[in-house]
């Protein structure tokens, strides 16, 4: 049974030998590797055709001018011939019998995706680094492993079987990582079952990345709570996973506002009042109700986000002025 391994490819030059040793070291054989430069301006497609020249049976190299993460995905989901497949990003990389035991797992139980053991991998504070999820081998039914997308507890990372890779294409031709998310919480109501396998997925961190910065792409955010609320609502759903999903959009409104304040004098004064707009609308879209009936299962950081929330704009300003001061 193949497994094809679909990577899109962006200026990854200095990731790209950790990348293919990983996978051509690989205790399970049957596989392709498809590689899909996204219009590099480094060497990566001169690294990936060296690479290509040496193991031309396992590697495909494909190329597109710079369209984005989510249309290389879709041309590596077109070119693949695989029984199975996943998804790796060309800066991480995966423990030697990761495949192998996916497809082990796969083959022998009734399931639909085998998921990776997450390592989070912090290059500059290795202090830092952690696992998801603590423990391997655990069976999630659709309605839990969405849940687990609500915060990410789990990771969807993993070994899919071919007949759901329609579910993976990107909805848009110009998606974000926010949109990649929503994409696979839908394919997650598709299916039926998962399991953990102890396969591990180095998930190689920048700390500088857009998921700790301030831009109006992170803006997608509040985007991506909005589109999944829809979903739960369409799929009446909703009322099952209201509260995880109210005290994560709490948790996101919480670190977008500090971040917006400690940034915002990066920001231009339109693009400074079109995200103050924004954050007032997201505001009111969290279900405050909800919240406030479980509030025993809230922790102290939680609470105090919801109380802030109540409270005026102009209030809520020199509030986070003295937080930020303080410490």
């Amino acid at each position: 049974m193949k497994v094809s391994i679909i990577t899109p490819v962006f200026n990854s030059e200095a990731f790209l030998d950790d990348y293919f040793h990983s996978l051509l070291h690989q205790s399970y054989k049957d596989i392709e590797i498809i590689c899909v430069d996204d219009g590099s301006t480094d060497k990566s497609v001169a690294k990936l055709y060296e690479y290509r020249k040496e193991y031309p049976k396992i590697i495909k190299v494909i190329r597109q001018e710079h369209e984005g993460v989510s249309q290389a995905r879709n041309k590596g989901l077109d070119a693949m011939s695989g029984d199975y497949y996943c998804f790796l990003d060309s800066d991480d990389w995966l423990s030697e019998n990761a495949i192998e035991l996916a497809v082990q797992q796969l083959n022998r139980e009734d399931i639909d995706a085998s998921l990776f053991t997450l390592n989070y991998i912090y290059p500059q504070s290795p202090d830092k680094n952690f696992r998801l999820p603590k423990k391997y081998n655990q069976l999630f039914s659709a309605s839990e492993m969405f849940s687990n997308t609500l915060d990410w507890s789990v990771s969807a990372t993993g070994v899919y079987k071919s007949e759901f890779k329609e579910f993976s294409y990107a909805l848009s031709p110009i998606a974000t990582s926010y949109d990649d998310e929503f994409l696979t919480r839908r394919m997650v109501l598709k299916m039926k079952n998962f399991k953990i396998n102890n396969g591990i997925y180095f998930y190689r961190q920048n700390e500088s990345s857009v998921t700790n910065s301030l831009s109006m792409s992170s803006l997608g955010q509040f985007k991506l709570q909005y589109k999944t609320k829809g979903l739960l609502q369409k799929r009446g759903i909703y009322e099952e996973h209201a509260f995880k999903f109210e005290k994560q959009s709490l948790l996101i409104f919480g670190s977008f506002f500090r971040r917006f304040y400690l940034k915002r004098k990066e920001l231009s004064e339109n693009e400074s009042k079109f995200i103050e707009k924004s954050i007032h609308s997201y505001k009111h879209f969290i279900n405050k109700k909800i919240l406030i009936q479980h509030l025993n299962l809230l922790n102290n950081k939680e609470r105090l986000i919801l109380a802030f929330l109540f409270l005026p704009f102009a209030i809520q300003k020199p509030i986070m002025k003295w937080s930020v001061m303080k410490k």
